[in-house]
């Protein structure tokens, strides 16, 4: 236990010429039953910051009542959980949001979907966290509490089925195929990749190869999004070189929980790195991704998740670009749009351009291109750059075309998106006139 003493000294320490009187010191035997020294000094120090009013460098004495009277609340607030502390900053925007609502179901409600999170669904307290941080963005999107509110005792609710983690859902698969409009899936993998909001396994449909995607986790506006994936790559830009292929649309029910998935083709592999990559292939595959990214700009499409995860090698060699997740659709071009609010996933960190971890963005063509250049990046050394004085892809590969293509990837990368090229084209002419 804490020593009383201690915590006195240092209590008086910090409100000289004043000390605590007997009416505290009940209350200073509680707070050394119940909080380690470590944590009372921190308390302290931040009630010395928040409340002590100086009056030539000698403490106000109403400012040192002030301050004892905060200090059990301070204790508290510092021994709660990170998850705890969340959800309470939660409760306290509730009046600035909403007109009404009941801030003792809220946290009765979210404590038990941070609690599903951990125990159904493995997560940690750090993605916790994030989860809970992106549901306090949503906030905002609501007109009504009640709305609001609804949406995670759904997600509780689901939690109550049997597949309750991806490895419950792998083995569902993996026991009974998907029925499917076209026929039946089956010989679907153990091995099942997992992305932020999905899973994606392969199987066969009428004998044929397959991948498929499933939606996992989601809420309403990412199950929207996931339908408009398919809708918009379908109308205007399927089968087209470059893109990776979508068949059909479905929806998977097990055990009452609904999950909606993608029939796709299935390709041989992801872009990996090759430490041994020669200037012949490094154009090749600028040359597979030019050809398609000037075509989904000029479509009216910004995909904003450019990375070697998302771009697959089919069964020729060939590179092609997939998982539209969160992809911008022109709203001149598209009826449907579906767009991202501030509180949607916003890319990989390492390949996004600067501005995309800004809400207020307006995405553009020269997101894609600073994350295209990145990808040359990666292409070289297996990594990308960050911060200045870019390592040059010439300490690697030193000859004249990649010397070239240098000039073009610290253009690509710049931190201001109007010093970046424009479009695809121009990268184009640039490697035309200097590198083919």
């Amino acid at each position: 236990m804490t020593s009383k003493k201690r915590v006195i000294e240092l209590i008086n320490k910090s409100i000289v010429p004043y000390e605590i009187t007997s009416n505290y010191e009940n209350m200073v035997s509680e707070w050394c039953k119940n909080y380690d020294l470590k944590l009372i000094k921190e308390g302290i120090e931040i009630g010395k910051k928040q409340y002590l009013v100086y009056d030539k460098d000698e403490v106000i004495k109403e400012s040192a009542i002030e301050f004892l009277d905060k200090l059990g609340g301070i204790f508290y607030n510092l021994s709660k959980n990170p998850i705890d502390k969340k959800i309470d900053h939660i409760l306290n925007t509730l009046q600035y949001v909403f007109s009404s609502s009941d801030r003792k179901k809220t946290k009765e409600v979210l404590t038990i979907f941070a609690n599903e999170l951990q125990n159904v669904y493995n997560k940690s307290e750090e993605e916790i966290l994030c989860i809970l941080q992106e549901e306090k963005s949503k906030m905002g999107d609501y007109t009504e509490w009640e709305t609001w509110i609804e949406q995670f005792e759904l997600k509780i609710k689901n939690a109550s089925s049997k597949i309750k983690t991806v490895t419950d859902l792998r083995d569902y698969l993996v026991e009974h195929g998907i029925e499917t409009i076209f026929g039946k899936i089956v010989d679907i993998q153990k091995q099942i990749g997992q992305g932020g909001n999905s899973i994606v396994c392969f199987g066969k449909l009428n004998n044929e190869e397959i991948a498929v995607k499933i939606l996992i986790n989601y809420d309403e506006n990412k199950k929207n999004r996931f339908y408009l994936e398919y809708y918009n790559i379908i109308k205007s830009i399927t089968n087209y070189e470059g893109i990776v292929h979508q068949y059909f649309i479905g929806i998977l029910n097990v055990e009452n929980t609904v999950f909606p998935y993608i029939v796709m083709k299935k390709y041989k592999s992801q872009l990996t790195y090759n430490k041994d990559i020669k200037t012949e292939e490094v154009f090749k595959y600028i040359n597979q991704l030019l050809t398609p990214l000037k075509h989904i700009h000029k479509s009216g499409i910004i995909h904003r998740d450019l990375k070697p995860q998302n771009i697959l090698i089919d069964e020729r060699g060939n590179l092609n670009i997939g998982d539209f997740g969160i992809a911008y659709y022109d709203p001149d071009n598209f009826v449907f749009t579906g767009h991202t609010t501030t509180h949607d996933r916003l890319a990989n960190y390492d390949f996004s351009a600067p501005e995309q971890r800004n809400s207020k963005y307006i995405p553009n063509a020269s997101t894609d291109i600073y994350a295209f250049g990145q990808i040359i990046q990666w292409l070289i050394f297996g990594e990308t750059h960050k911060g200045t004085n870019r390592q040059k892809l010439t300490k690697k590969i030193n000859t004249k075309k990649i010397r070239e293509l240098d000039k073009i990837v610290d253009k690509c990368l710049s931190n201001n998106p109007l010093d970046r090229y424009q479009s695809f084209d121009e990268i184009e002419e640039k490697l035309n006139i200097k590198c083919f």
